[in-house]
């Protein structure tokens, strides 16, 4: 197979969809959420990892003081999955 530089910003998207998708299943799996909330939630490339990050935080066996400080130090990562997730349940 020869490599094309013209490709790659598809192959580079495709991928992206592709863990976008694996994410997505991973959120579904762990919550009550739905694939239209989970789109709604994570509009960009990348949002659905971090929201599946920020389950794994909430979801561990921490405790909460610590769930609140690992979700604070990451506070710039997780700032819009957080604001677009409470207003979905507004």
């Amino acid at each position: 197979m020869v490599f094309d530089p013209n490709n790659l910003d598809n192959i580079l998207n495709d991928a992206a969809d592709a863990t976008d998708k694996k994410y997505a299943t991973q959120i579904e799996q762990k919550t009550t959420l739905s694939n239209d909330i989970i789109a709604a939630v994570c509009p960009e490339k990348g949002d659905t990892a971090k929201l599946n990050e920020l389950i794994d935080i909430v979801q561990s066996a921490e405790n909460t003081n610590n769930k609140i400080n690992s979700i604070f130090s990451n506070s710039e990562k997780f700032g819009k999955i957080v604001v677009s997730l409470v207003s979905k349940l507004l």
